[in-house]
């Protein structure tokens, strides 16, 4: 019963692939499914990531393969196809990579000198935030056979933050009076998923909110520990700082923001009044902590 359901699978596996000729090396016989479970054990892959960016180095890290997952494929498959010789490979994938990403060095050699960031790091302009990226890394093996399937993990390279500040009224053209700069921030991350380069500032795009009297800044940065030196700066077009604060400080007076966790939000309110500046976190994330409230 068992060879004949392994007859049954190999069939399925070849008219799938439309495999009918004898030459079985034209055939796309590896199968690379994608997983993404965040922090928990359910599949959120397709609500997380709508594109993947898969790179397949040879055993001496040599890139010899490059391929686009689009979003179609990944909603109905969650997976791919390549054809690869026998041997082993590492396959790399990075999740989300648009407009905010670029990828260099993919002949590098070495996985710790290929990175992935915005292009402003690379023409050495203005970094606002990154992509909402994911990153996956895993040896196979292609057998003689050539038949694999294997299931490769993401994890994420980002956390994202939102800084809300109110207190503050409009510029005279009715934006924002002020600009957020969030300084000691990693540029790149690179194919180890390891955060990395010298340190740098990320001006993030600050709106006003005329009917909330507020400003908000959405931004990603990429991964960061709870001893960190990031500030977060809020400055007057003149170049005075009006504020300023540190993220290591913040994170240790709040808690429940768990950054070593896949998805991870940083919300930071800023309000000015009377008594000076109270720095917290909005009410409506104390809320999604305790719905009860």
């Amino acid at each position: 019963m068992k060879y004949i359901q392994t007859i049954s699978m190999l069939l399925l596996l070849v008219l799938a692939t439309g495999c009918i000729n004898d030459d079985m090396s034209e055939c796309e016989r590896t199968y690379l499914y994608f997983s993404y479970k965040g922090d928990g054990v359910t599949q959120i892959l397709n609500q997380k990531i709508g594109k993947v960016n898969l790179y397949v180095f040879d055993s001496e890290n040599h890139l010899v393969q490059t391929k686009i997952v689009d979003q179609n494929e990944l909603i109905t498959r969650q997976s791919t196809r390549l054809k690869l010789e026998p041997g082993d490979y590492r396959i790399v994938c990075v999740g989300n990579p648009y407009d905010n990403t670029r990828v260099s060095d993919l002949n590098a050699g070495n996985m710790g000198n290929i990175q992935f960031a915005h292009p402003g790091y690379f023409d050495n302009t203005t970094i606002n935030t990154n992509d909402s990226l994911y990153f996956a890394s895993k040896i196979i093996t292609v057998p003689d056979t050539y038949w694999l399937r294997d299931t490769i993990p993401f994890s994420s390279s980002h956390l994202k933050m939102t800084v809300e500040v109110r207190g503050l009224g409009p510029a005279p053209n009715g934006g924002p009076s002020a600009t957020l700069v969030v300084n000691n921030l990693f540029p790149y991350t690179d194919f180890t998923n390891s955060a990395g380069g010298e340190l740098c500032s990320y001006y993030p795009t600050m709106t006003y909110n005329e009917s909330r009297l507020n400003m908000t800044a959405r931004f990603n940065i990429f991964r960061i520990g709870n001893e960190n030196p990031v500030t977060i700066d809020l400055v007057y077009p003149s170049g005075e700082i009006l504020h300023s604060l540190r993220l290591e400080d913040f994170l240790l007076a709040n808690p429940s923001i768990d950054i070593t966790k896949n998805e991870v939000l940083i919300p930071i309110l800023i309000t000015f009044n009377s008594l000076g500046v109270i720095v917290t976190v909005p009410d409506w994330y104390i809320e999604e902590l305790d719905p009860k409230l």
